[in-house]
């Protein structure tokens, strides 16, 4: 009884936490993803300011894009993860420097993801791997991204071209599971986060957004 007591006061910490950390977001969005993030970002700044980083790190990736449609987020959300919460770096350089701070603005093992790959000011030529639904968006066209760097991290990383939204699982099944998928399209996820192949399906077990819902 005492480690499930334990357990639940790790729960109860883990939830205070989070809730401090949307009531925070009212006034400054960048607390919902995390308590330690605003530290880091100033910490960014600073080391950017004193001419430390050939390209200053871009991140968190989930606060430099923004929804379409914002029916959307959990489905999103579902489907970046962890990319939610990470930064691109431009050379290794960089991505050392940003390694020192980020040890000393998070706990160990907690640390956001670092993505090496080198910034362009252009977004990838993707019309030929892309999937183009006629009813359905891909997250790539469900986002509006400003920085070319941050949707050429999640092409990367993600495929967000081939991947498409359908907010009804009913819909999704039938265009995911019945026959073949549509061209180009690797999987897609439903409005309740839920992810689907072409033969199979997985229920997601997070039921709101924490990152880009717009009213906290």
């Amino acid at each position: 009884m005492s480690r499930e007591k334990q357990d639940l006061q790790r729960l109860i910490d883990f939830k205070q936490r989070g809730l401090a950390a949307m009531e925070n977001s009212r006034n400054n969005q960048i607390c919902r993803f995390g308590e330690h993030m605003p530290a880091l970002l100033r910490a960014i700044d600073e080391v950017d300011r004193r001419g430390q980083f050939r390209r200053k790190p871009v991140g968190p990736l989930g606060f430099c894009i923004r929804l379409r449609d914002p029916e959307l987020a959990l489905a999103v959300e579902s489907c970046l993860k962890s990319l939610m919460l990470a930064f691109c770096c431009d050379n290794y350089a960089d991505e050392r420097e940003l390694q020192k701070i980020m040890s000393r603005c998070f706990p160990p093992g907690r640390r956001p993801q670092i993505i090496v790959s080198a910034f362009t000011d252009t977004l990838y030529n993707v019309g030929s791997r892309a999937v183009n639904h006629p009813e359905y968006p891909s997250v790539l066209q469900a986002l509006n991204i400003e920085n070319p760097v941050v949707a050429n991290c999640l092409i990367n990383m993600r495929g967000i071209e081939t991947i498409l939204l359908i907010k009804n699982s009913k819909d999704a099944r039938r265009v995911m599971m019945s026959g073949h998928p549509p061209r180009n399209c690797r999987e897609a996820f439903t409005q309740e986060g839920d992810q689907v192949y072409y033969k199979s399906y997985y229920s997601c077990d997070q039921n709101r957004a924490l990152y880009l819902s717009k009213d906290v």
